[in-house]
This record gives C-alpha cells, sequence and structure tokens, in this order.
C-alpha cells in the first residue's frame, strides 16, 4: 500500500486550526525558506538587454 500524499489543501486547513501564535512562529520558521528560493530565483535571472545600446 502506497502512503498516503499530504495535499496543499490539507496542509492549508491544518494551518488555519492553529492559533495565532503558532501561525506565526510557522510562517517564521518558513520566512528563511522562501528568502532563500527568492534570492536564487533573482540570481539565475538574466539581465534585460538595454534598448539604448
Amino acid at each position: 500500500m502506497a502512503p498516503e500524499q499530504t495535499t496543499l489543501e490539507q496542509v492549508v486547513e491544518f494551518a488555519r486550526q492553529l492559533t495565532p501564535r503558532e501561525k506565526a512562529q510557522l510562517i517564521a520558521q518558513l520566512i528563511p525558506d522562501v528568502e532563500a528560493m527568492l534570492a536564487q530565483v533573482d540570481a539565475e535571472r538574466k539581465p534585460l538587454r538595454s534598448v539604448y545600446g
């Protein structure tokens, strides 16, 4: 039997059941991951070529 996959909807529903303090702690733990992903995307982005030369 295959293990059950957790869906985004299940995660969101669980997060909605958290207390405000637990939600803040969850966000605080996720922020570094999101910042790292955004920094990687920015590093991979090629600069646009100037129309002025």
